[in-house]
């Protein structure tokens, strides 16, 4: 082939070679105005020169620069190798090109008649720094290029993704792969030689003159082979820029005469439309479409079907394909209960998407598509397939059909009505308040009777507080109720505290709020202890006779704490445990005693344990023989403990008056108990009054009676500071007052005035 390439000849000759194998055609396109070089395209010509290879090198530049543009449009597939026509090159300077790359050239003869020779470049990644390969038409080697030394493949993902690093690395892996520039393969047809050159513009400008203007459709031969299905031939750029496409077909023509034309412009998306739908000439086994709109656009992927419907759902295959994204080997893709052909066109539903609306609800009917391969989809009668639009009456083309704000599938599956706006599923809210000692988790419930307990519209709440029963239908009446779960078993026990809202049952025609509820004790027997904590009671000894609620006593204490059953209820405490004791209010003593001499005496009142709160009591004076504002002075009043306070002192004043008395008593009360407490013993406590009768002077006149009335211990038994000629010790021994005279001497029981002293 080098021999036949390697001769140089002048410009003229070539023309008219060309002008003689090309008589006939010219004759019917010149005249006497028209010249045979007119009709030469000097412009393609002078295009080819300037896109000429000048050696390896530079044609390997040229798959660089292909490289990197048709990598922006290769399909996210690290498994596809796109194989890309890169169009026509010619080589004008053989010797620039080693021998082995030229000797190796095998050519082809195109439907022009011009000899052409393919080859193929590709980025090998199995070899060393990613070599750049050349084959030819046989696959067999012509030439392998050296990269750059520090040439890595994942330039592109990085000039794309510079933030490549802080991906994941799966994301970073694929990224990668689908845009590895290995997957690029260029084919480039080589026009070796003036010659060749010379021949293809002659070719061009004859086609070009014979072409009625503004492109169309174009039936043509196909000399390229035999196909084996319908498959795209040729891609060809016209000369006003737009793109000729030729799909050819077997010898056996086709299934139908018509087919489609699909364009898209982002595989990413699939966003395929149709171009053109046409007859064929099956007489033919090609035909050839200028897509006169290619000029619009930057990127364009075509793709070709005839008019098929292997399904027969009315739809052809290449449209249920690239248009739906339907089976075309199956008459409901989405298996909705609705055929394909009549979503597309009856309901104008997605034949792909069970759901168009995406309302849990299938575009058809229940009973065809598995709740397993919709994980959105409402199956409101369990038999383990979707509920269907049409089952309900509702529109597959609006999620919410009723405009309630409630989608369709969400009313289905809470048992509204999704047709009827008033029929939604509303919410109801209140608060629970309880005050008992019983735990646990607390069940809020909407039931429909009021003898039911059914959880099925309810809400869980940790403790008492507000609740909020959601998806409860409108357009009927419920009985709102509550229980304390203290065994955690989820049902309602009879011993385990409830209640109800007082203006059961509610009609519920909207959202509902401010429906409250008190728990309260169940106590079967009504003995003032709640049924709980006697159960608990009835089982803490097995081996007892306490077997049922009555045989539990409120009076009695069965943990033997101090603290009867009943106040350890009443006071939150556990009356099964010895150790779990309320405070008690008690005095700290029952009695105690106490001389004339003295100027008071303290009373103290312990509450032990302490109190989580004020804890109050009255103190008063229930009896004893001493007389208040004489023997001693006190006023009834209210004693209080502030919180963790464990101890009160009350001073009471006590009096010094008729020495030689008889002892006397005061008995003092606690009663009016009021707080976190229960009353203990002893609840009364009683002061002893008695005299004095020191003499620390031995003058025979007790301190008590000298302090009493004279303030010191100056004074003698035989003294008479009053002058009424009756000594101390006489006053003392008679009762009398030592400094009022005989006359002012109120203690002169006997209204006496005396004249001789007693003897």
């Amino acid at each position: 082939m080098k021999r036949l390439l390697s001769r140089r000849i002048v410009w003229v000759a070539p023309v008219l070679l060309a002008v003689v194998f090309a008589t006939a055609i010219l004759a019917a396109l010149i005249d006497e105005n028209t010249k045979i070089e007119d009709l030469y395209d000097w412009g393609l010509h002078k295009f080819l020169v300037e896109q000429q290879a000048t050696s390896l090198q530079d044609l390997t530049g040229r798959f660089l620069d292909d490289q990197y543009l048709f990598l922006y449009i290769t399909p996210p597939d690290p498994d596809f190798i796109l194989f890309q026509p890169g169009g026509m090159i010619p080589i004008l300077d053989l010797k620039a090109f080693p021998d082995e790359f030229i000797d190796g050239l095998v050519g082809t003869i195109g439907k022009d008649g011009i000899r052409r020779f393919p080859i193929w470049v590709y980025e090998d990644p199995d070899s060393p720094g990613r070599e750049i390969v050349i084959e030819n038409a046989e696959g067999k080697q012509l030439a392998r290029l050296k990269r750059e030394w520090n040439y890595s493949p994942d330039w592109f993902v990085r000039e794309r993704h510079p933030e490549l690093d802080t991906y994941e690395k799966w994301y970073r892996d694929w990224l990668l792969a689908s845009y590895d520039p290995s997957r690029i393969c260029m084919r480039y047809d080589l026009l070796v030689g003036e010659d060749d050159l010379i021949k293809y513009v002659w070719a061009q400008s004859i086609a070009a003159a014979q072409s009625p203007p503004g492109g169309g459709m174009l039936k043509s031969g196909w000399e390229g082979g035999t196909v084996s299905n319908l498959q795209f031939v040729a891609i060809d750029k016209t000369t006003n820029g737009t793109i000729e496409l030729t799909i050819a077909w077997p010898e056996d023509g086709l299934a139908t005469n018509m087919v489609d034309f699909f364009a898209c412009t982002n595989l990413m998306v699939q966003n395929w439309e149709i171009a053109v739908t046409t007859n064929v000439d099956l007489n033919t086994n090609c035909f050839s479409w200028i897509d006169e709109d290619s000029t619009n656009y930057t990127i364009r992927f075509y793709d070709c079907w005839t008019l098929d419907d292997t399904d027969g759902d009315g739809i052809s295959d290449g449209r249920e394909k690239r248009l739906y994204g339907s089976d075309p080997d199956d008459t409901d893709s989405d298996d909705d209960g609705l055929g394909d052909g009549t979503e597309i066109n009856v309901t104008e539903t997605d034949p792909a998407d069970c759901d168009t609306d995406d309302d849990g609800l299938v575009d058809g009917y229940d009973g065809y598509h598995p709740v397993a391969s919709y994980t959105n989809g409402v199956d409101a009668n369990t038999n383990g397939y979707v509920d269907g639009e049409y089952d309900f009456g509702t529109d597959p083309k609006d999620a919410d059909s009723d405009d309630d704000t409630f989608g369709d599938g969400y009313e289905v599956y809470y048992g509204t009505d999704p047709t009827n706006a008033a029929s939604f599923p509303a919410t109801l809210s209140g608060t629970i308040i309880y005050s008992g000692g019983q735990t646990g988790s607390v069940h809020a419930l909407a039931v429909e009777s009021s003898a039911s307990w059914s959880e099925t519209r309810s809400a869980v709440l940790a403790v008492p507080g507000v609740y909020t029963i959601s998806n409860t239908p409108t357009l009927n009446s419920y009985w709102i109720k509550a229980y304390r779960d203290s065994n955690t078993n989820g049902v309602r026990d009879a011993w385990e505290a409830w209640g109800a809202y007082v203006s059961n049952a509610v009609a519920v025609v909207t959202n509902t709020t401010g429906l409250d509820i008190t728990l309260t004790d169940p106590d079967l027997d009504g003995d003032g202890m709640p049924d709980w904590q006697e159960l608990d009671i009835i089982n803490a000894d097995t081996n007892d006779a306490i077997e049922t609620i009555d045989h539990v006593f409120e009076w009695a204490d069965f943990d033997g704490d101090g603290v009867s059953n009943g106040d350890e209820i009443a006071l939150g405490t556990d009356p099964n445990n010895s150790n779990s004791v309320p405070p008690v209010l008690r005095f700290s003593a029952a009695a105690t005693s106490v001389s004339e001499s003295a100027s008071n005496v303290v009373v103290s009142i312990d509450l032990l344990p302490a109190a989580s709160d004020t804890v109050q009591a009255t103190l008063s004076v229930i009896g004893g023989n001493a007389d208040n504002g004489t023997d001693y002075a006190f006023t009834n009043q209210t004693v209080t403990f502030s919180a963790a306070e464990t101890n009160e002192q009350i001073n009471v004043t006590i009096y010094v008056n008729d020495p030689g008395e008889a002892a006397e008593s005061i008995v003092f009360k606690l009663a009016g108990l009021g707080g976190p407490a229960a009353m203990g013993t002893p609840d009364q406590f009683t002061v002893w009054i008695t005299d004095s009768f020191a003499d620390s002077d031995s003058d025979g006149l007790p301190d008590s009676w000298e302090q009493q009335y004279f303030g010191n211990l100056s004074q003698g038994a035989a003294g008479d500071p009053d002058g009424d000629n009756v000594s101390n010790l006489t006053e003392f021994k008679q009762g009398r007052h030592p400094n009022a005279g005989a006359v002012a001497d109120t203690n002169n029981v006997l209204k006496l005035n005396v004249i001789t002293p007693l003897r």
